[in-house]
């Protein structure tokens, strides 16, 4: 949340109050004029502002704003979402859960079949810790596969122009509070090593 400076206020009294909840308040000092409310998706913050300084208290100023639950995937390399007519298909977005898990959904089309080829990025927050590898489908109901760096790109490795599905990619956060435990392989098996 953001305001304009008021040149005679000396202090900004600020409240928020997520989804109904006990509201929490702070006192800013005059140079700053904004603030971030932390809250999950889908969540609906209320802000409250009011200006003072020795003599006096302006008026309250609210504004309330519910966090989209879905964010779209800025597409490159000629992909672009698959809108053909009312089919009510899902446009390329990603979420994050409270426990830190991703999910991304959508079904695009006619972008560069090259393999390692961008598609977009999902911003920091919303990033594996090792390269992912996902089988999903394209053009003509056909296997293909999309991979995730740590870095954010989401890059087709094989499919088709006509349309791919980034429906069912999920994958955890890598900051996500949970432990993983390395399997002993057995039968030559081993990890992959290198970026994955």
């Amino acid at each position: 949340f953001s305001w304009n400076d008021l040149a005679l206020a000396s202090s900004y009294n600020v409240s928020y109050s997520v989804n109904g909840g006990s509201w929490t308040s702070t006192v800013l000092d005059e140079q700053t004029t904004s603030y971030t409310v932390t809250a999950w998706r889908g969540a609906t913050v209320s802000f409250k502002i009011t200006a003072s300084n020795s003599t006096y208290t302006s008026s309250e100023a609210t504004d309330i704003l519910t966090l989209p639950t879905w964010t779209d995937i800025a597409l490159q390399n000629s992909w672009e979402n698959y809108t053909i007519g009312t089919g009510g298909y899902e446009h390329a977005q990603f979420t994050k859960t409270q426990d830190g898990r991703i999910f991304i959904r959508g079904l695009i089309r006619y972008g560069t079949v090259t393999q390692n080829t961008v598609i977009g990025q999902l911003p920091e927050g919303y990033r594996p810790s090792g390269r992912l590898v996902f089988q999903t489908s394209t053009t003509p109901n056909a296997a293909a596969r999309v991979d995730i760096d740590v870095d954010g790109y989401i890059r087709i490795y094989t499919g088709a122009t006509g349309w791919l599905s980034l429906d069912g990619l999920s994958f955890m956060n890598a900051d996500a509070p949970i432990v993983w435990t390395a399997p002993v392989w057995q039968n030559s098996w081993s990890d992959w090593g290198n970026e994955y």
